[in-house]
């Protein structure tokens, strides 16, 4: 499979990835936020992070999604426990091919 530059959520933080693995991991994000948004319309409320949320996506799709955080947290760690990536840098939700 091809490999391309990726700007992680629009920022400065480039990744080199299979444009499969890329893909995945957007459609992977797309269902989580339609996750969230079902959740709201049935229960009325956000949901948060301590209950259970139903996301609809594939074995590639949870993968990426699961290893997109894998590399993002072994980054925080690697810099003593943050990015230094202000608010306003974050310009998308997705992973942008450059």
């Amino acid at each position: 499979m091809p490999q391309s530059a990726y700007s992680w959520m629009g920022s400065r933080v480039h990744l080199v990835l299979d444009d499969e693995v890329a893909d995945s991991y957007n459609r992977a994000q797309r269902a989580f936020f339609e996750a969230q948004k079902h959740h709201m319309d049935i229960h009325g409320e956000p949901w948060n992070p301590t209950l259970p949320l139903m996301i609809h996506w594939t074995p590639q799709e949870e993968a990426a999604f699961n290893n997109m955080g894998k590399v993002i947290n072994a980054m925080i760690e690697l810099n003593g426990d943050g990015l230094d990536i202000p608010e306003d840098e974050i310009t998308s939700d997705f992973l942008m091919k450059l």
